[in-house]
């Protein structure tokens, strides 16, 4: 993931190709209905069970670390905060989120953020494009030496070179080194937060999908519980210039690329990432595009062709030559809208 400065994702081993077909329109507008109310009544990290309506409390410790749960602390001198009512609607697909500082401080408004974001790409996987995770749990554990994070890497993931983050795929941990700043390590976290979700759902997502949908939610931004996903400029304009100088392969070519030849194409000038990134980004930017993304993954029960060309043939109005040349006029244009969930 070249534009986060190497950040990775690591799995111990591949399952067998799983995945079901989401195209009802019906189910795509309950969907986003699900997914206003899951952003509305966010809370991380937090075990109890909403059904029950129990008493949930907030506090701080005297490390800084934030803390909910259904019991008061301990210490009378810790003052708690009853926040039951902000969060009383039942959701489902929660995400439990557990932050392990480690020689890092992660200051509660920090805490809370990637809590939104973590929880916010859990869901709009889910609304935008069917994808029924069972990812509903992250370990984080984040590092304020980078010579630490280096260590942890080494005895965990030996042979990755990446020095910001990766995905422990086995133990489901995330392992972020706090980098420059909090909003260069919540790209890294929501980078890899996006392969768990679609490896817990779809372990033979090719790299394109992969790569592409992670690419997309990095440049997640969080206000409140409202969430933006901007355009990258620095991608547009390196997709042009590649297209001028005829570098980019056809789409049809592109997505018939088995993950091998993916990385071989990606090269030192990591083209394949900008194409992948500029693809998933005009995709999720209409109805019909979604479509072709959710019916993609569904389809990789199916072995009958590369992922995504059939699909985009059935899928997209004008089929494949449509979508191809629908991008060509989408990345060469100006003011290109951010997409708000």
């Amino acid at each position: 993931m070249p534009s986060i400065g190497g950040a990775f994702y690591w799995r111990n081993s591949v399952s067998d190709l799983t995945g079901t077909l989401f195209n009802s329109a019906l189910l795509q507008s309950v969907k986003i209905a699900r997914l206003q109310l899951k952003l509305w009544c966010l809370v991380v990290p937090l075990s109890v069970s909403l059904a029950a309506q129990a008493a949930i409390y907030r506090w701080v410790d005297q490390a800084g670390r934030v803390h909910f749960s259904d019991t008061r602390p301990e210490s009378a001198s810790i003052l708690s905060e009853v926040i039951t009512d902000r969060y009383s609607t039942s959701r489902g697909s929660r995400v439990e989120l557990n932050i392990v500082p480690v020689g890092a401080v992660v200051p509660p408004a920090d805490h809370e953020r990637i809590g939104v974001a973590v929880q916010g790409v859990r869901d709009i996987f889910d609304t935008s494009l069917g994808v029924e995770s069972d990812f509903n749990r992250l370990e984080l554990h984040i590092y304020g030496d980078k010579k630490a994070f280096i260590t942890a890497r080494d005895r965990v993931a030996r042979g990755l070179t990446t020095t910001t983050g990766f995905y422990d795929h086995r133990n489901k941990i995330a392992h972020v080194w706090s980098n420059r700043s909090p909003d260069a390590m919540l790209e890294v976290i929501v980078h890899e937060v996006a392969h768990a979700v679609l490896d817990s759902a779809y372990p033979s997502t090719p790299k394109w999908l992969h790569e592409g949908l992670a690419e997309y939610v990095q440049r997640i931004s969080v206000t409140g519980q409202a969430l933006t996903i901007p355009p990258d400029q620095q991608n547009l304009d390196k997709l042009n210039r590649l297209r001028r100088s005829g570098r980019l392969l056809p789409l049809e070519k592109f997505l018939a690329l088995s993950d091998a030849e993916w990385l071989r194409y990606d090269g030192d000038a990591h083209i394949a990432y900008t194409q992948s990134w500029a693809l998933t980004y005009f995709l999720m930017s209409s109805e019909s595009g979604r479509e072709v993304l959710s019916r993609s993954l569904g389809g990789l029960a199916d072995a009958s062709g590369p992922c995504c060309i059939r699909q985009a043939n059935g899928a997209y109005p004008g089929g494949l030559a449509a979508l191809e040349a629908g991008l060509q006029q989408w990345s060469g244009g100006q003011g290109i809208p951010a997409h708000h969930y």
